[in-house]
């Protein structure tokens, strides 16, 4: 139980250093109204399982899992840091996005049963919304939107 603690708190905190590192100082990844990424990376994902108790996620497969999502991690970070850069746009990127978020759901597929998979899917969708629509709507917090 404390190593599943311990995985879980280093995926969160890897996350939220990863997210913070992300954003340029500027707001710069604002673009458009709501939504533009929406994402959910291969840290996230480790992090969502990390603490799902309905998941039921052992100990030896959250190892698994991170051994088996730290290739897809690598591609993510070089293409982050390409776009951040400046070596490419983010919309040069999106389909390389898309094909790791096709990678993602392949390497946990190969670890996780077929309802831990499904669980977590859900969760993602409900992660790439709830982030998408925080990330255009600077200063507000909680589910607040001052109306049309």
């Amino acid at each position: 139980m404390k190593r599943l603690i311990t995985l879980g708190l280093l995926a969160l905190t890897f996350a939220l250093v990863t997210e913070v590192l992300a954003q340029p100082g500027g707001g710069g990844r604002r673009r458009g109204g709501g939504g533009g990424g929406g994402g959910v990376n291969a840290s996230q994902i480790l992090g969502m399982l990390a603490f799902d108790a309905e998941s039921n996620i052992t100990d030896d497969q959250l190892v698994k899992l991170r051994a088996a999502l730290k290739p897809v991690h690598q591609k993510q970070t070089d293409l982050l840091r390409s776009i951040r850069s400046g070596e490419r746009d983010f919309q040069d990127v999106r389909e390389d996005m898309l094909s790791l978020r096709g990678e993602l759901i392949e390497a946990v597929s190969a670890v996780l049963r077929a309802a831990q998979v499904e669980r977590l899917k859900t969760q993602m969708q409900r992660q790439a919304q709830r982030g998408g629509g925080q990330r255009g709507q600077r200063g507000q917090r909680g589910g607040g939107g001052g109306g049309r």
